[in-house]
């Protein structure tokens, strides 16, 4: 059987149909790369975002409950999840820190407060409230370093105005005291 076909008129069928098939192509594959892309921009890129505004708003705020929001919003085994369970995690360790700073630098403030309170009572008579032999060692202490670095001129004077130097010397220093 012999037929006569023109070699034209096949090769311009096939150059349509090729034609036809390569737009098709196209237009799967552009359908196939956009859902694609929307699928990463769901899923993957809007946590990022959220993770990163999330960190922003602590950054601002310091509100520890930003860290429920983020476990709450970003779920799964996927590595953005495991990043925002360790801000999430990071967060409330930040956050206990300075619960436990914050209770220590108190606990500091009233044992200073105390050690001042005892300071003060180490220097006065109980009796009369009058500065003491310790007070007066202090000053003398203080006041001969002033001298030897030369910032300092001073004068002296001793009054006894209850004789008590003659109560000391006579009954002693025991007696004195009481």
């Amino acid at each position: 059987i012999g037929t006569e076909v023109e070699v034209a008129s096949v090769n311009k069928k096939i150059l349509g149909t090729t034609n036809l098939q390569i737009i098709i192509m196209g237009i799967v594959l552009s359908v196939c790369v956009i859902l694609t892309m929307l699928y990463i921009k769901f899923h993957y890129i809007r946590q990022i975002i959220f993770l990163d505004e999330s960190i922003s708003e602590y950054a601002e705020k310091k509100d520890s409950t930003i860290a429920a929001k983020i476990e709450w919003k970003i779920r799964g085994k996927s590595e953005i999840a495991q990043l925002a369970y360790k801000v999430s995690a990071m967060i409330h360790e930040m956050e206990n820190y300075m619960k436990n700073l914050f209770s220590t630098q108190q606990e500091l403030d009233s044992a200073k407060k105390h050690a001042q309170e005892m300071d003060a009572l180490t220097v006065r008579d109980a009796l009369t409230g009058i500065r003491n032999k310790t007070a007066y060692d202090k000053e003398i202490s203080l006041l001969n370093e002033k001298i030897a670095s030369g910032l300092e001129e001073f004068g002296f004077a001793l009054v006894d105005l209850n004789n008590l130097k003659l109560i000391n010397d006579t009954y002693g220093h025991e007696q004195g005291n009481s």
